[in-house]
């Protein structure tokens, strides 16, 4: 599996560009301080999870931003709380944090307790 293969799977039902692709994986890449690596590469997990991860979640958090598009005659609309999941679920695998991408790291299943003095 190519790196660029690996990201496709992790943002999966969505699709974007192979640009779109690229572009998260090299600032991904940068951010973790990898570099030599193309998107053509063979997947390391060993190597690559925190930025491959780190890239899925750049780009679902692009999607955010549209609530739906359509182009060309084919119509997707977003639900930003399933991609919200997404983020949580793909950073928790990672062992990195969803607030990376501006997403809070509280799980649905916490429950948030405020203070009132």
């Amino acid at each position: 599996m190519t790196i660029l293969s690996a990201i496709s799977a992790k943002i999966e039902p969505y699709s974007v560009s192979d640009e779109a692709l690229e572009l998260a994986f090299i600032e991904s890449s940068h951010y973790f301080g990898l570099s030599g690596y193309s998107v053509e590469d063979d997947y390391d997990v060993s190597v690559l999870l925190k930025s491959i991860s780190l890239s899925a979640m750049k780009i679902l958090s692009n999607l955010k931003t549209l609530s739906n598009e359509n182009l060309g005659g084919v119509s997707n609309s977003y639900d930003t709380s399933k991609i919200d999941k997404m983020i949580r679920a793909i950073a928790s695998s990672a062992g990195i944090s969803s607030s990376l991408v501006g997403v809070d790291d509280i799980s649905e299943n916490t429950i948030s307790i405020a203070r009132v003095w």
